[in-house]
C-alpha cells in the first residue's frame, strides 16, 4: 500500500499574513493584510496585525485608532496607545510576536533547545522590536488558539501583562474621528494590474516583480522589470515596466515601455489603455491644454482598448476618466458607466466615484453627494474620492466637510496642483480657514508650467493677501492675473485691492471695468453699486446718480436692502420697506406653536 500524502489546500489570504509576519517578512505581510482590509475594512484583527506589520509609526498608529473606533472598548488597541503615547508603564509594555530572524534566536538558544521554533509571545525589547509590538496587542498567541476557524471578525483576547498580573487599562488619548487611517493604504494614480495580463512564469524574480508592483515598491519593481524584458522581451512584461516607471513618476519611460509592449504586440488591449493614460496625465503638467489632436489619439487608443480587452475593468476606469474629467461629456460616459456597473459589479466604489463625478457635471449635487459617499463607504482608501467630496461640498457650501476632505487628500498628494487651489478656496471661504497656509502652499507651485495653474494661482494668492489686509501685497498678482484673465472676478479684485489702498480713482476704473465685463444682472449691479461709491468717494455725487437709481429700481432678490436704502438717501426718495422676517416659532409643552 502507497502512502501518498494528499495535497494541502492553498492557504488563504489570511494565512499567508500571519506566515509572513512569522517569518519576518513585513513588507509581504502589510502587503497581504492592506488587500484584505480593501474587502473587509471593518475587520479589528486586521487592523491590529497591520499595526505589527507596518514600520511607519503614522501608519502603525492610524491602525490602532482605527481599531479601537470599530471596537471602541478592545483592550489591544486601548493598551497600544496609551503605551505609545507614554501613559503605560514602560515596564510592561504590550506582548508582541519575536519576529527576528531565525538563525538570531537559535544563535541564543542552548544547543539542547535547537529544535525548530515557534512563534512566542515575548516581551518587547526597548531597543530593536518596539516596531512590532502590535502584533500581540490582542494576545496574539492565545488567540491563535481559541479563534473560530471560519469566524471573519472576531475580537482579540485580552492581553495579559509580563507578570500576569491584570492591570488596569490606560486610557488612550483623546482622538477626533477623521477618514483615517490611509496611510499608504492608498490606490496610486494609475496602478492596475488585471489578472488576465499575468502570464504564469516559474522564476523567482517575476514573483518578485509582481510583489514589489503590488506593494508600490516602484525602484524595485522598476528593477526586476528592467532585467525581465531583457530576458523576456514580451508585452505583458514591458506593460508591467510601464506601470512601474508610471509609478516611479518617470512618464516618458513609461511611455516608451508601452510602445515596445505594442512593438511586440500590436493586438496587446491594455498597453492601448496605458497609453490613453499616460497622455491624460501629460495633459496634466504641459504648458497648453489639449487639443483636438490630442483628443482624438486618446479616443483611439480607448476605441482599441475597449474592441481588445473589453474585461478589462481599468480600460472602463480610463474612458471614464477621459469622458467625464477631459471632456465634461456626461452623454457619452453614462452608457460607458453603465456597462462597466453590469460587467464588473465587484468593483462598488470605482464606480460610485464616477457616478458622483456624472451627477456633478449634471447640476446634481445632491446626487453626487450621497455617490462620493458611497464610494468611501465601499473603500475608505480610495484618495481621488476625497478630493471629489471636497470639490462637490464645496459647491454645496459645506465648508466643514470641504476642509476636512481636502485636507485628508493633501496628506498624501501635498504637491498636486489641483488639490492646492481647491484647499486655497476652501481655505479661503472657511471662517477658520488657514490664510497663512493658503499663501505657503500657493508659492510651492510658483514653477509649474500649466499657465491656467499659474492664472487661478495669482488670483487665490490676491485674495489671501487680501484677506490678511495687505493689498499692496495683493495688486502685483491680481493686477497680473487681470491682464492674463480680463474677467469679472479679476476686475472686482483688483477694484477692492485698490479701494483698500485709499485709491479710490483706480478703484472707480476697474468697477467700471467689472460692469463691462459683468455675465449676470446681479454681477452688473454689484459693480455699479460699488462704483456709486468710489464716485462719492471722488466727490462726484452726480455722476453717481445713474448707478444709485439702477440699485434702487433693482428686484430685491438681487441686491440687498440695505444697498437699496442707501441709494434711496443718495437720491433723496423714501427709503423701501425692509424685508419682513420670517417669524420663528417656538414650541409649547404641548408641542404647539
Amino acid at each position: 500500500m502507497n502512502d501518498q500524502t494528499a495535497p494541502s489546500a492553498p492557504k488563504t489570504t489570511h494565512e499567508q499574513a500571519l506566515e509572513a509576519l512569522r517569518q519576518g517578512d513585513l513588507p509581504e505581510a502589510r502587503r497581504l493584510l492592506i488587500r484584505l482590509l480593501k474587502r473587509d475594512p471593518r475587520n479589528v484583527e486586521y487592523w491590529l496585525l497591520l499595526a505589527a506589520a507596518t514600520t511607519n509609526p503614522k501608519e502603525r498608529e492610524d491602525s490602532l485608532r482605527q481599531a479601537l473606533k470599530l471596537d471602541p472598548d478592545n483592550p489591544a488597541a486601548r493598551r497600544g496607545l496609551a503605551f505609545f503615547a507614554g501613559e503605560a508603564d514602560l515596564a510592561d509594555p504590550p506582548l508582541a510576536v519575536d519576529l527576528r530572524p531565525t538563525w538570531e534566536q537559535r544563535y541564543r538558544m542552548p544547543a539542547s533547545e535547537r529544535a525548530p521554533l515557534q512563534v512566542r509571545a515575548l516581551l518587547v525589547p526597548l531597543a530593536g522590536l518596539v516596531l512590532l509590538i502590535g502584533l500581540l496587542f490582542g494576545g496574539y498567541a492565545l488567540w491563535q488558539k481559541v479563534r473560530p476557524k471560519h469566524l471573519a471578525t472576531l475580537p482579540p483576547a485580552n492581553t495579559p501583562t509580563a507578570t500576569g498580573t491584570p492591570r488596569p487599562t490606560p486610557t488612550p488619548p483623546p482622538y477626533t474621528p477623521t477618514p483615517q487611517p490611509l496611510w499608504m493604504l492608498l490606490d496610486a494614480t494609475y496602478t492596475p494590474t488585471p489578472p488576465f495580463v499575468d502570464t504564469p512564469r516559474p522564476y523567482e524574480a517575476y514573483q518578485r516583480a509582481l510583489r514589489a508592483l503590488s506593494r508600490e515598491d516602484w525602484p524595485t519593481a522598476v528593477r526586476y522589470f528592467e532585467q525581465l524584458v531583457e530576458q523576456e522581451p514580451t508585452a505583458d512584461l514591458y506593460f508591467y515596466l510601464a506601470l512601474a516607471y508610471t509609478g516611479a513618476g518617470d512618464l516618458d519611460a513609461a511611455r516608451q515601455a508601452v510602445e515596445q509592449a505594442l512593438s511586440q504586440d500590436p493586438d496587446f488591449g491594455p498597453a492601448y489603455r496605458a497609453r490613453a493614460w499616460l497622455t491624460m496625465q501629460a495633459w496634466r503638467t504641459r504648458a497648453e491644454p489639449p487639443g483636438q489632436a490630442d483628443f482624438a489619439a486618446v479616443e483611439d487608443d480607448l476605441t482599441r482598448a475597449l474592441e481588445l480587452a473589453p474585461e478589462d475593468p481599468e480600460t472602463y476606469r480610463a474612458a471614464l476618466e477621459y469622458w467625464l474629467v477631459w471632456r465634461q461629456d456626461p452623454e457619452r460616459a453614462a452608457p460607458l458607466l453603465q456597462t462597466a456597473q453590469e460587467r464588473f459589479p465587484d468593483r462598488p466604489a470605482l464606480w460610485a466615484y464616477y457616478r458622483a463625478l456624472l451627477a456633478y457635471l449634471q447640476d446634481d449635487l445632491d446626487a453626487a453627494r450621497a455617490a462620493i459617499d458611497e464610494s468611501l463607504a465601499n473603500d475608505l482608501t480610495y484618495l481621488p474620492a476625497y478630493l471629489w467630496a471636497a470639490r462637490i461640498a464645496y459647491a454645496q457650501g459645506d465648508l466643514d466637510a470641504a476642509k476636512e476632505a481636502i485636507e485628508t487628500y493633501l496628506r498624501y498628494r501635498p504637491d498636486e496642483p489641483e488639490a492646492v487651489l481647491l484647499a486655497a478656496r476652501i481655505q479661503l471661504a472657511h471662517p477658520a480657514g488657514d490664510v497663512q497656509d493658503v499663501v505657503q502652499r500657493l508659492e510651492a507651485l510658483k514653477t509649474h508650467p500649466s499657465p491656467r495653474v499659474q492664472r487661478e494661482r495669482y488670483v487665490l494668492l490676491g485674495r489671501a493677501y487680501l484677506q490678511l489686509g495687505d493689498p499692496e501685497a495683493a495688486l502685483p498678482y491680481l493686477k497680473q492675473a487681470d491682464e492674463w484673465m480680463q474677467s469679472y472676478e479679476t476686475a472686482m479684485l483688483v477694484a477692492e485691492a485698490e479701494r483698500l489702498a485709499g485709491r479710490y480713482g483706480n478703484a472707480f476704473l476697474k468697477y467700471r471695468d467689472a460692469v463691462e465685463r459683468a455675465e449676470t444682472e446681479q454681477q452688473r449691479l454689484t459693480a455699479r453699486y460699488w462704483r456709486a461709491r468710489m464716485l462719492v468717494r471722488l466727490d462726484k455725487p452726480d455722476a453717481a446718480q445713474a448707478d444709485w437709481q439702477a440699485i434702487y429700481d433693482a428686484p430685491p432678490e438681487l441686491v440687498p436692502w440695505e444697498w437699496r436704502a442707501e441709494a434711496a438717501q443718495a437720491l433723496g426718495k423714501p427709503t423701501p420697506q425692509p424685508p419682513t422676517p420670517t417669524p420663528t416659532l417656538t414650541p409649547t409643552a404641548t408641542g404647539q406653536p
